[in-house]
């Protein structure tokens, strides 16, 4: 299951995203211009820090707003991204 909380502010954008996916799975996110979807993917992939909440797969937390080490968390959602991808597809 992944599991997104999060609210990011950027300028007068504010984004807040709440909701739980079954893995594995296959999820479209769709909208209109400037509604969000890139800064959510890029707080879910841990390119942009949320300014409150978390996001977790399973029982892994990637990150959590209040949390130190952000190294080891990127390394740590590369890892179990990773781990769902055929072979073919996570060799560099």
């Amino acid at each position: 299951m992944l599991s997104v909380a999060v609210k990011k502010r950027r300028g007068s954008f504010s984004l807040d995203a709440c909701f739980e996916l079954p893995t594995p799975g296959v999820v479209a996110l769709f909208g209109r211009s400037g509604c969000g979807k890139t800064t959510l993917v890029n707080v879910i992939a841990g390119l942009l820090d949320a300014d409150s909440g978390r996001v977790a797969l399973d029982d892994v937390v990637f990150g959590c707003a209040n949390q130190a080490g952000e190294d080891n968390r990127n390394v740590a959602r590369m890892a179990a991204l990773l781990a769902g991808l055929p072979t073919s597809a996570s060799v560099v």
